[in-house]
């Protein structure tokens, strides 16, 4: 769970602020302290979150949002991602379904945004101090201080 938030996260922080290329992206991750690893491993490594992020948002557009919440682990976690359509993605997404959890993961959306919201604004804040290009806004999001800190124990 902690890494598909994490995916969600970098994807929707790159966007926010402009795409930046991977490369750019790692480095800042790098700088900032979030990663800590060679540049060509922080490169692969922030290439992969937004490939995996681009495939969750996907899974959670055409089954239901707050699904990277709560999608069971008994499944390797490529298979979560690995498919984007076709009768593969199908029978997934059927079976999701049938075993209700689509429907629980509409119950958890609003859980899964707060702690992911409470997560970008903390990044962008580091972003922003690393480049200031960047505009330099208050908070996106005034977070409850229990999803907050939460947000960063588990991100932290």
């Amino acid at each position: 769970m902690k890494q598909r938030l994490a995916c969600l996260v970098l994807v929707e922080l790159r966007d926010l602020i402009g795409r930046p290329s991977v490369e750019t992206t790692a480095a800042i991750l790098c700088s900032t302290g979030i990663l800590a690893a060679s540049f060509d491993h922080a490169v692969k490594t922030t290439s992969t979150m937004i490939d995996a992020g681009h495939r969750y948002i996907n899974m959670e557009k055409n089954i239901a949002r707050g699904l990277a919440l709560v999608v069971g682990t008994n499944l390797r976690e490529y298979c979560w991602i690995k498919y984007k359509s076709g009768p593969v993605f199908d029978a997934i997404k059927t079976r999701l379904q049938q075993d209700d959890i689509a429907a629980l993961a509409l119950t958890y959306h609003y859980l899964q945004e707060r702690i992911t919201r409470a997560e970008i604004d903390r990044l962008y804040q580091s972003f922003v101090a690393q480049d200031t290009a960047w505009p330099q806004t208050e908070m996106l999001l005034s977070p409850l201080p229990l999803f907050h800190e939460g947000a960063r124990d588990l991100f932290g």
